[in-house]
């Protein structure tokens, strides 16, 4: 559920229920949006510093075409410059010509800075997601005659869309048929790799006995599953046994929905590891650069952001990472005085019992720029304390995942 029409609004309703509506809650929405107005409140004094930050919040209440990711990035590049000594200025908007977000300056130096968050996901993985959605609601029926409760694990190895429409629902059929059940064997053909296994109804009901489950929630796929990943697609069906909403009874507590038990679950989690998929996926920053590049001004020197979400698992993010680099370094910068390119490689994420921020910014030096130089610190939104690597967090993801194997 969410607010289209009015993102922002949407965005505050979510921040504002943290404090004075606990049982209100849309964690894999919350877990993209908190981070950014954390960091806002501890840097609240920075930000007070920063010349034309009230014409910028004035701009992201109003909604102006209903962004407000773009925003709120323009926003932490500028206090992430401005947490590293820089005087910072946004550059307001003129009806002639598009101009760079911000003006920074240091002693004798200065940058423009241009800032640009590509969307939270392609076009492709939208309609991939839809094809799967196709596959499950014929699967779903045939899991449903089989009355019990079952997890599927789908692997495509070819793109979805090229997949019989019925794949999934004879994959299940044929391994019900020959007892392959919870057998720890699967089935494997050029298409797909399925397995099946029963639902542990008794643990779940075991944790229903002590406690509600938010609706909906990744805890709640986590008992029909036995176990969870933050990257991973997952899609279920159940009926509940009861359905209790937490809270006042007034216009603005939604979300707040608590199942009490389950009668019978069905589950799946899928993923497709072709390489025309992950390639799909795996969305280049060009187009980005190029917008960019165009905004620069033809004098001064100017430094480029581009922000992106890594939602789709450590594959599709080795390929991305390999395209990215021959992007920046193959460009056309077209006589512009580009300095250098910050790529923030942002990773919400949630699980049953919490939610997780990861992040990893890759630097580009150009024209003998170094840009450790510039921003001795280029994280957007670490804490205090926070662990940083000197690797990639998809990095870190692909070794944990291997490890847990």
């Amino acid at each position: 559920m969410a607010f289209h029409q009015d993102w922002t609004a949407w965005y505050l309703y979510l921040v504002e229920s943290q404090y004075y509506r606990p049982y209100v809650s849309q964690p894999s929405q919350s877990c993209r949006i908190l981070p950014f107005f954390s960091a806002f409140g501890r840097h609240i004094e920075l930000a007070k510093k920063i010349s034309g930050i009230n014409e910028k919040l004035a701009e992201l209440l109003k909604g102006k075409n209903n962004q407000p990711d773009s925003m709120l990035f323009e926003i932490s590049v500028a206090l992430m410059y401005a947490r590293n000594g820089w005087s910072v200025s946004f550059i307001p908007e003129t009806a002639i010509k598009k101009t760079p977000d911000l003006l920074v300056e240091k002693g004798a130096e200065s940058f423009y800075v241009e800032c640009k968050r590509q969307a939270k996901v392609t076009e492709y993985s939208e309609i991939e997601r839809k094809e799967w959605n196709i596959r499950w609601d014929k699967l779903v029926h045939v899991m449903s005659s089989f009355k019990t409760p079952t997890f599927l694990d789908v692997t495509f190895k070819v793109e979805v869309a090229d997949t019989p429409q019925t794949i999934i629902a004879s994959a299940f059929t044929e391994i019900a048929d020959n007892g392959m059940i919870s057998s720890g064997r699967c089935l494997e053909n050029d298409q797909i790799i399925v397995s099946v296994d029963y639902i542990n109804m008794d643990e779940v009901n075991k944790h229903f006995d002590k406690y509600q489950v938010s609706w909906n929630s990744p805890q709640m796929v986590a008992l029909f599953s036995g176990g969870y990943e933050r990257s991973g697609s997952y899609t279920q069906v159940h009926s509940p046994k009861g359905i209790n909403a937490i809270g006042p009874d007034d216009d603005e507590h939604i979300l707040n929905l608590f199942c009490t038990g389950v009668h019978k679950a069905y589950c799946a989690k899928w993923e497709c590891l072709s390489d025309a998929s992950i390639d799909k996926k795996a969305k280049d920053v060009k187009k980005l650069l190029n917008k960019a590049v165009n905004q620069a001004p033809d004098e001064g020197n100017t430094i480029v952001h581009i922000a992106y979400e890594t939602l789709h698992g450590p594959f599709v993010e080795f390929e991305r990472h390999k395209k990215i680099a021959n992007s920046i370094n193959t460009f056309d910068y077209k006589n512009k005085n580009v300095r250098a390119v910050f790529c923030h490689a942002l990773q919400p994420s949630v699980g049953p019992e919490d939610s997780e921020w990861a992040e990893t910014t890759i630097r580009f030096g150009l024209e003998g720029t170094i840009p450790s130089d510039i921003l001795p610190h280029d994280l957007l939104l670490d804490e205090v304390a926070t662990t940083i690597s000197g690797e990639t967090h998809w990095s870190q993801d692909l070794r944990s995942s291997a490890s847990t194997a």
